[in-house]
């Protein structure tokens, strides 16, 4: 079966809320240990997420507990990338990458992230759909726009960190500022494309050619509104696959990877049910005359490129 990563999923804090033990089959789950374990997926984009209202750093503490706890159960079938080594070595195990999603879940603060970078978080999705101390969201645009200076302060030190700076929810100038100082470190984990579905989440061509330009990569998002804003209930993963082709267009087959946002989005494409279909999107790539290199790349090898730039050479 074919290897590929999911750039971007919320199982844990719904397995938290929902007290699922999603290491035996959950039905109303996007994503299970049995379920993954069959569906050729190497590697997860585990976002820690809490709202904007809870107090967000004891709430991320909680999950990173619950994804100790995951790693600690099934150390043979999981591992926490956090660092060149344990990429490049995994075998037949999942990779977890483990990601806090929003600043406002680390309360805006250097320490709090360098606490989870301890744990083994490798990734920070800057903004949510609030805007916070670092910067803009596009649901939320303030003037000056963009990064603060705590906002550059944090690029910086992610980089040093060996951290992917995630830019899905960011607004235009926080995208554009932000792929100026750190080109090498950033990626869009889970969105679409504007061309094809105007929605203010979605990517125009000019950043989907620039992220294409800094050798980054972007996950497309299965949340049918954000495909077909106007036709949500007509998506289907011939949908997935026209956003994907649109963005090999545009950026080349380096740029394109499987985004998800599994058990992040209540409805996912017509004919999809959760991780176990995602070999039904590698066939209907293979019946649109997709090669084996290009569904290769955008499967596996583009999301592992950037992973593995970004990640330290050790993490000790």
């Amino acid at each position: 079966m074919m290897r590929s990563a999911i750039l971007h999923a919320d199982t844990i804090h719904r397995s938290v809320d929902g007290g699922w033990n999603i290491l035996e089959t959950t039905p109303q789950a996007h994503i299970d240990r049995p379920r993954l374990l069959s569906s050729g997926v190497q590697c997860v984009g585990l976002s820690l997420w809490t709202d904007p209202v809870d107090p967000a750093p004891e709430r991320c503490r909680r999950l990173i507990r619950q994804t100790e706890k995951l790693l600690q159960e099934a150390p043979e079938q999981f591992c926490c990338l956090t660092d060149k080594s344990r990429l490049e070595n995994l075998g037949d195990k999942v990779g977890l990458l483990v990601v806090i999603e929003g600043a406002h879940a680390i309360a805006d603060s250097l320490e709090v992230m360098a606490e989870f970078v301890q744990f083994g978080v490798r990734s920070l999705t800057l903004t949510w759909n609030n805007a916070n101390s670092l910067a803009d969201t596009c649901s939320e645009i303030r003037t000056p726009s963009g990064l603060t200076a705590l906002g550059r302060e944090f690029v910086t030190a992610l980089e040093e960190w060996g951290c992917i700076i995630d830019l899905a929810h960011a607004s235009q100038e926080t995208f554009w500022q932000t792929l100026s100082m750190a080109p090498d470190r950033v990626w869009v984990s889970h969105t679409a494309c504007t061309s094809l579905a105007d929605h203010p989440r979605n990517l125009t061509d000019e950043q989907i050619a620039a992220i294409a330009q800094a050798d980054g990569v972007i996950g497309v998002i299965f949340c049918p509104e954000f495909l077909d804003p106007t036709a949500p209930d007509s998506v289907t993963l011939d949908t997935v696959a026209d956003h994907l082709e649109h963005m090999i267009k545009i950026g080349g087959r380096g740029c394109a990877a499987i985004g998800t946002d599994f058990d992040g989005i209540t409805h996912l494409p017509k004919g999809m049910k959760g991780v176990e279909d995602l070999p039904l999107l590698i066939q209907r790539l293979r019946d649109r005359g997709w090669q084996e290199a290009d569904i290769e790349a955008v499967g596996w090898e583009n999301a592992y490129r950037v992973i593995h730039r970004a990640l330290p050479v050790s993490s000790d």
